[in-house]
């Protein structure tokens, strides 16, 4: 009988151990699926920022299709990783593979441009951070790639709004 009773009590733990690790696993392949939602959102000082807390995020202006904005980019990690050169950021649209130049320099001239690598990070005490303007051209969620020289640095998804003018 006792022998019984402890068969059942392990086959009871076992099998709340499996859910529990299957619910995990679905919650975690769930996010790999949903991977195209806009990142999180959390506060650096007194700055709202959306992004990755303690590695990448940039300011939570909204995006708006078409239009340059001013944000500044926030880095953490290592300091020999965050010096590892130049910023390049490669854009993705949810629905399209191509990928598109978010960088906007001489923004607001004759000579503006997209491109795809900024300066250096700023470094600081406790993160390294780089003001930007940038532009995406199409309504929708976009995963922007961000590189520190060639070497992938981090990934965040933002939602652009689309113009008003459109």
């Amino acid at each position: 009988m006792r022998k019984s009773m402890i068969s059942i009590i392990t086959l009871v733990l076992l099998a709340v151990i499996l859910v529990a690790c299957s619910d995990d696993a679905e919650e975690s392949q769930n996010e790999n699926d949903d991977g195209w939602s806009e990142s999180p959102v959390f506060e650096v000082g007194e700055y709202e920022v959306i992004g990755k807390e303690e590695r990448l995020a940039i300011d939570h202006i909204p995006f708006v299709a078409g239009e340059n904005e001013q944000y500044v980019m926030y880095f953490w990690g290592e300091q020999e990783e965050l010096m590892n050169g130049p910023v390049k950021i490669e854009a993705f649209h949810e629905d399209d593979e191509e990928k598109k130049k978010a960088i906007v320099d001489l923004a607001g001239t004759e000579n503006e441009e997209k491109i795809w690598e900024a300066t250096a990070p700023q470094i600081g005490k406790e993160q390294a951070h780089l003001p930007l303007v940038l532009s995406l051209p199409t309504e929708g969620v976009w995963r922007l790639d961000v590189y520190l020289g060639d070497e992938m640095f981090d990934h965040i998804y933002v939602k652009v709004q689309a113009s008003e003018e459109a």
